[in-house]
């Protein structure tokens, strides 16, 4: 695996540029690369081994001042991005995702709840939290692991969103971005307890909330 650590400079007049791993000067070795292009300072390390995890700075002097940025190699997994559809199976649903971490996965918290909604309001409901550990494939090329897990016991015709976290050894990745479907088949209406019917795509949604603004900017505009 190979880390590549950009710090992007503007600097007049001239500045130096060194690279620091914690407090410790680095220099150039085989492994270690530093390099320039235009603006952008590069500090390459390849064949990465757990010696390497760390925080980084990039310091920068000119005949002016100094400044520093830090940036942190971490070996934790990267946010899993979801790629399940937004709909499902009226009772179960498989979901998909891929993470970034050459190390292998050891746990995955799953956080998934019911949200109510009906033409005025959403009321998400509780969240489910689950702790499991599916398989995975390993894609050594790019350094990302693909993964799945099937929710059941879901209620048929209603909006459920998650969040996905990865675990390796060494720790929790951060949070997935918020995804959500819907417990039916596509094109279905949803029936809420209000017995309004409303087109479970988001567009749909989004259209309304747009007509009800012109709506109210014609009204302005009288």
């Amino acid at each position: 695996m190979e880390a590549k650590l950009d710090c992007v400079i503007h600097s007049d007049p001239p500045a130096e540029v060194s690279w620091y791993q914690d407090s410790f000067l680095l220099q150039p070795t085989d492994r270690r690369l530093m390099s320039s292009n235009g603006q952008t300072y590069t500090l390459t390390i390849r064949n990465v081994q757990m010696s390497d995890f760390g925080n980084y700075s990039c310091n920068v002097v000119n005949s002016i001042g100094r400044d520093k940025r830090y940036i942190e190699l971490s070996g934790k997994p990267g946010p899993a991005r979801i790629s399940s559809p937004s709909y499902s199976n009226p009772h179960e649903y498989l979901l998909t995702w891929t993470v970034q971490s050459v190390f292998p996965i050891l746990d995955v918290r799953i956080l998934y709840r019911r949200v109510m909604i009906n033409a005025t309001y959403q009321y998400p409901g509780q969240w489910h939290d689950l702790l499991v550990k599916p398989s995975q494939r390993y894609n050594s090329a790019t350094g990302e692991r693909y993964q799945s897990y099937k929710l059941t016991g879901l209620t048929p015709d209603s909006v459920y969103e998650c969040l996905v976290q990865t675990k390796n050894q060494h720790g929790f990745g951060e949070l997935s971005d918020l995804h959500q479907w819907f417990s039916s088949q596509k094109g279905r209406p949803l029936v809420y307890n209000s017995g309004e019917f409303l087109h479970r795509k988001y567009d749909f949604l989004k259209f309304i909330l747009i007509l009800c603004l012109h709506k109210i900017g014609n009204n302005f505009t009288k």
